[in-house]
């Protein structure tokens, strides 16, 4: 899919066999076009996007009931999760990656601002490892970071 000519392109492969199971995929195109799609193995669903100018977010789970139902193990609270980091990256304006991995727990001590609001962690709800991965497409940036690693983002130019 990284060498598709086109955003409608990279779609028809995403679609096309084999597929991966356990994955999101998300396309973006320069003209600001995208989709998100889910992989489960045997099956591949769109994902609606109702606010085409608001942030994307997925976190690590099966949003559509096609998916769903096809994965073994779905964390009841994980739609809950999603649907509060979702709401914070759609109200905020002026946030930077830093203040987005603060919601997750990756915090910079030397940043953190008081009032900044995240999900607390705990052994039920957040996973012992967790990658978060944040798409800049304005400044063609992603920001890396891995939990259990020390450090903060890594900025990589794309």
């Amino acid at each position: 899919m990284l060498t598709a000519p086109g955003l409608d392109d990279a779609l028809r492969r995403g679609y096309a066999s084999p597929r991966y199971g356990g994955a999101a995929v998300h396309g973006l195109a320069q003209n600001g076009e995208r989709f998100s799609i889910e992989l489960s193995g045997q099956q591949t669903a769109r994902l609606s996007d109702p606010m085409l100018h608001a942030p994307r977010v997925h976190t690590n789970h099966a949003l559509d009931e096609r998916i769903i139902t096809a994965v073994s193990q779905v964390d009841a609270t994980s739609k809950l999760r999603l649907e509060q980091i979702a709401s914070q990256a759609v109200a905020v304006s002026g946030i930077t990656p830093t203040m987005i991995a603060s919601w997750f727990g990756f915090e910079d001590t030397s940043q953190a601002k008081p009032d900044t609001q995240r999900i607390e962690a705990d052994s039920e709800r957040i996973a012992l490892s967790a990658v978060l991965v944040i798409l800049d497409p304005l400044k063609r940036e992603m920001h890396l970071r891995r939990s259990g690693m020390p450090g903060g983002l890594e900025t990589i130019k794309l």
